[in-house]
């Protein structure tokens, strides 16, 4: 049977034709609170990219962190649905790698099923149908691109500081915040704004005092206690502003097609995305945007945050998102069940 059908395909000339992507996801995000996303340094991730043979340093929300949100949310969905027949179920630790990351576990995993039998899993399971699963039997028919920053104006980028012209015509896309980074064996690492000097001034003088204190008690032989295992610095951390639009997209790899059924499960992962934060600091209250989903150029949802609080969303959902959700949620309600197995 024929994946594709000549009503998917436009003419470009005598030689090459382009595929109608019908199952595109659109999506385009407006920062209302920084967003921040930590790479393994501690900083807001960054890439490089090209404009008018210049190169800039251009922040991003990376696709595998999004690809990793919508696993986990799907997953926690459908343990919610299994828990409606089963309040006491739980998900087995494979079975959550397995689901929330593709990571098969033990022998008896999904890494031993057959390739006759992955069409079957593909139904049974739109979660691994659509971000695959194990080293290599379901590949996964979704592909993800970063959420990274658009504009209508030319070149809005981050520019090098000592361009002032540039700075004039260009919208910077990050702040920077000091924080008083606190690590404590007890309390686990956090970070606290700084207000003022009076708290840099202040941190010093107890940065000094505890450094002297520890170098005394190593001296005299004295096991330090957890209480004052204390290290403390002031750090500067970089995000992405408020009002800065971001877009990317979620597609199926060529040669598939997303089922109503996964449809309906995208969009109500999206949906949930979009009524929380994302990326780090959330305590700060970070990671807050407006969303615009399309899918084939169609409005399904748009979540807008209220101008007096950020946290009041106004949300609108078209009449083919609401049926492509209902879809899914019926399957799931059937389906999904304690007895789960895909050998």
């Amino acid at each position: 049977m024929a994946i594709f059908d000549d009503n998917d395909f436009d003419e470009v000339g005598h030689k090459h034709s382009t595929i109608k992507m019908q199952d595109t996801f659109n999506i385009t995000a407006t920062t209302v609170s920084p967003l921040m996303q930590m790479d393994q340094n501690g900083e807001q991730r960054k890439r490089f990219t090209l404009v008018d043979g210049v190169y800039f340093n251009e922040p991003f929300f990376s696709a595998n962190g999004f690809r990793g949100l919508l696993r986990r949310i799907m997953t926690k969905d459908m343990v919610e649905i299994i828990r409606k027949k089963e309040p006491n179920y739980k998900l087995k630790a494979e079975e959550f790698y397995l689901y929330s990351s593709g990571a098969a576990t033990d022998r008896k995993s999904i890494d031993n099923i057959s390739w006759n039998e992955i069409p079957k899993l593909r139904e049974k399971a739109p979660i691994l149908s659509l971000f695959g699963a194990g080293l290599s039997s379901i590949s996964g028919k979704c592909a993800i691109s970063d959420l990274k920053p658009i504009s209508t104006q030319k070149n809005i980028k981050i520019v090098q500081n000592d361009d002032e012209i540039e700075q004039k015509k260009i919208m910077p896309l990050v702040q920077t915040q000091v924080f008083f980074r606190t690590d404590d064996f007890l309390k686990d690492t956090i970070l606290k704004p700084l207000v003022d000097m009076e708290d840099i001034t202040l941190w010093q003088k107890e940065h000094l005092k505890a450094v002297q204190t520890s170098k005394e008690k190593k001296k005299s032989g004295e096991m330090q206690k957890e209480t004052d295992s204390n290290i403390a610095q002031v750090i500067e951390c970089e995000s992405i502003m408020p009002n800065v639009t971001l877009s990317n997209s979620i597609n199926p790899l060529y040669g598939q097609k997303f089922t109503d059924i996964e449809l309906g499960l995208l969009l109500k992962a999206l949906l949930e995305i979009s009524q929380i934060q994302i990326g780090s600091q959330k305590r700060l209250g970070y990671g807050v945007l407006d969303w615009h989903i399309e899918l084939h150029g169609q409005a399904m949802f748009s979540v807008v945050c209220d101008k007096d609080y950020i946290f009041n969303k106004t949300i609108t959902t078209s009449k083919k998102c609401d049926e492509l959700i209902e879809i899914y949620n019926n399957w799931a309600n059937e389906n999904y069940s304690v007895k789960n197995n895909w050998t």
